[in-house]
């Protein structure tokens, strides 16, 4: 096995943000700081762990080495890499003053964005490099890192003050340790398995888990690379005491949140445990800290009084008058509002979907909306949340902070009580991600953990983390929705994630409720032809059946989807059902009629729907195939081709025949259906015709006469009928 490492080299914030552009293009790398890391560049290391990749000594023992560093600056490796490392070089252009400067190019080749965070260290690190006199190469950097979300003051202040000084302010104002916490925590007890551990880090996203005793003491934490290591070395079935770290610091909720400095910028894993009664409630980590910098320095249009009165402006006087009730009820409990709401808030669009959250239990919450609203109340306790309906038809979503685990994909997720963190970090996207809080003076202050903020404004939607559309395939479908909706656009590594969990074949045929449901949000509002395009760009429709792996609409689907839809919404079917089930049948046409139960089957369509389909699409193939040229044929002649056909069945075969466009054909079939022909089966019986088969042939004689024009008047009609029954000697 191969390890892939990078040195910081020179050891200097200009070679430390060389080191973050190299991790950048080779993820998988670790940072290895040298032996001879000044002092003062120490803590800025540390509290940039996390986007660094920093090892803190965590390397494989075993395989070989990868040492990366720039072009012409051959590293001091430690003693304990240079027996078994070899080393690769980054070619650094021409004319840069700054080592940063000269490979940030090369992220912008690879089509690599960058976080503001990120960006800000690289600043810091180009100014360092050019010593404060910028070339060319340098301006244009740092004019790029600014356009990627840099704050010059920021970097500025890390460079003078250095990161203690920095970190004080937003520390102060978090007051607390509680405030800062994620909760509850992921523990395992000393006594279990190495192979117990591995099997909770395999299930979820954790670094580490907190090692308790049986009565939820702490006890250590077990790294997730240490516990990788063990089971590599055949240790699984070892107790987990023997590869665990010492507990990290102990802090209380009621600590003070100046107390986090030594776990951001010390030594060790960047982690703080929360205890109360000897138990375990929480944990805080260095990026949670670290984030408190960039929460702190919002614009002042995305400060609590902005958004307020933005949503004052933006929302009707009924959704603000109802959102004044609930805040006077939740009192001091701390309550949120989450989802789209906030998004589209930001983004300065209308929206009153009331989707709220607290980390408190939600059922005294709900049970006092629901008295004072007059409020039915529909309790979901599998997922741990509740739907208020009030007496005029709008709708609360109250929820417990909770975390979600996904057992398959695709598959519904298992709930668990969590804090908030955990709650926003289980969402589909960053822009999705975000709270505002709704209790009393905290009203309008933004929650974003995840750089929701900074992607609304880049126009970026971006997962919030890389295997999120393998976990819920439907989060793709979603995407391309809020993108189509919001103008917003995969982040480059987003869609790289997305074609990555197709091109795997592990969501083949994935189907289920919920993809139905949001493939027909997505068909259903307006975006047919975009839609179906977008989703086959990113070979997303191998999510309905395998068998569409690589399939790509003609331009003849395109340009008829949207006229079709038209016309099938005009004779009477639901505009939100018309584009979904003319897709749906336009894809599925394609395959044999086994494959087509079998696709429908899995997108839990109802059987009545999956029969009109099959039904309709039998019925197209059998005149393809069996009427070639219909079209040219008489009025009636077309006419008795397509009697047999509903809405559905007539509109797939204006999407998919062969025969050009036959929209004016179905038009002039429709209108023949309309015309009323002078006799019956009762006028036939008074004629003395026995009822049977011959009724049914005569009458349509009599109609296809009609329709070619050779029969308009009753009596004309009359006359036919009775020249027919005389023909066969049936008149009385």
């Amino acid at each position: 096995m191969t390890t892939q490492a990078i040195l910081i080299a020179p050891a200097s914030p200009d070679g430390l943000g060389a080191a973050l552009v190299i991790r950048r293009l080779v993820p998988e790398a670790v940072l290895v700081p040298p032996d001879d890391l000044p002092a003062a560049l120490l803590p800025l290391v540390r509290m940039h762990a996390d986007v660094l990749g920093l090892a803190d000594g965590i390397l494989s023992e075993g395989g070989s080495l990868v040492v990366w560093h720039p072009e012409g600056l051959a590293p001091e490796m430690p003693a304990s890499l240079s027996r078994r490392a070899e080393t690769r070089t980054v070619t650094l252009p021409a004319g840069a003053l700054s080592l940063t400067a000269g490979l940030l190019p090369r992220l912008r080749e690879r089509g690599i964005a960058l976080s503001p965070m990120e960006a800000t260290l690289l600043f810091l690190a180009v100014t360092d490099g050019c010593r404060g006199f910028p070339g060319t190469v340098e301006i244009e950097a740092m004019a790029r890192l600014l356009e990627a979300g840099a704050d010059r003051e920021l970097a500025s202040r890390w460079s003078h003050l250095g990161p203690e000084a920095v970190l004080r302010a937003p520390l102060d104002s978090a007051v607390t340790v509680g405030s800062l916490m994620s909760h509850p925590v992921r523990t395992i007890e000393v006594s279990a398995s190495v192979a117990s551990a591995w099997d909770v880090l395999t299930e979820h996203p954790h670094g580490s888990l907190v090692v308790v005793d049986a009565a939820g003491a702490p006890m250590g934490l077990v790294l997730r690379p240490d516990v990788a290591r063990a089971v590599r070395h055949g240790l699984a079935e070892r107790p987990i005491h023997e590869v665990m770290s010492p507990c990290p610091a102990l802090l209380t909720p009621s600590s003070g949140a100046e107390a986090l400095l030594p776990v951001v910028l010390g030594p060790g894993p960047g982690k703080a445990v929360v205890v109360a009664e000897g138990r375990v409630v929480g944990i805080v980590s260095r990026s949670d800290v670290v984030g408190l910098l960039y929460a702190h320095r919002l614009p002042p249009s995305l400060r609590p009084a902005s958004l307020a009165e933005r949503m004052r402006r933006l929302w009707p006087a009924a959704e603000l008058a109802l959102l004044e009730q609930i805040r006077a009820i939740a009192g001091e409990q701390a309550l949120y509002l989450v989802g789209g709401a906030v998004r589209d808030l930001l983004l300065e669009r209308p929206s009153f979907d009331l989707d709220l959250m607290t980390e408190q239990p939600a059922d005294a919450l709900v049970a006092r909306l629901g008295d004072v609203l007059g409020a039915e109340v529909i309790r979901h306790p599998a997922f741990g949340t509740a739907t208020l309906r009030l007496p005029d038809g709008r709708r609360i979503d109250v929820a417990m902070a909770r975390r979600e685990t996904y057992r398959q994909p695709g598959a519904l997720p298992e709930v668990q009580a969590a804090g908030l963190r955990h709650d926003l970090g289980r969402r589909d996207f960053t822009v999705n991600a975000l709270a505002l809080r709704l209790d009393g003076e905290a009203f309008g202050e933004v929650v974003d953990f995840f750089g929701g903020v900074d992607d609304l404004e880049s126009g970026h939607l971006r997962t919030l983390h890389n295997l999120s559309f393998i976990e819920d395939p439907t989060r793709l479908v979603r995407g391309v929705r809020f993108a189509l909706a919001t103008g917003l656009r995969f982040h480059p590594e987003t869609e790289g994630f997305a074609r990555y969990a197709m091109s795997s074949g592990r969501l083949d045929g994935v189907g289920g409720e919920r993809l139905k449901n949001e493939l027909r949000k997505l068909l259903g509002v307006g975006h047919g032809a975009v839609g179906v395009e977008a989703l086959a760009d990113l070979d997303a429709w191998r999510l309905v059946a395998g068998a569409f792996a690589g399939w790509h609409p003609t331009d003849r689907f395109l340009e008829r989807l949207e006229p079709v839809t038209r016309w099938l919404v005009a004779q009477g079917e639901e505009p939100a059902e018309a584009t979904f089930l003319l897709v749906l049948g336009g894809l599925v046409a394609q395959l044999d009629e086994p494959g087509r139960a079998d696709a429908l089957a899995r997108l839990h369509l109802p059987g009545s729907e999956q029969h009109r389909l099959t039904s309709a699409l039998s019925r197209h193939a059998r005149l393809e195939r069996e009427q070639p040229g219909w079209t040219r044929r008489s009025a009636s002649e077309r006419y008795q081709h397509l009697a047999d056909l509903e809405r559905l069945g007539l509109s797939l075969l204006a999407l998919l025949s062969e025969a050009g466009d036959v929209l004016p054909v179905l038009d002039e079939h429709l209108g023949h259906r309309r015309l009323a022909v002078a006799i019956d089966g009762d006028w036939l019986r008074r004629q003395g015709l026995q009822p049977g088969p011959r009724t049914g042939e005569i009458l349509r004689r009599v109609r296809a006469a009609l329709i070619d024009g050779k029969a308009v008047s009753a009596s004309e009609q009359q006359a036919l009928a009775l020249s027919l029954l005389s023909e066969a000697g049936e008149l009385a």
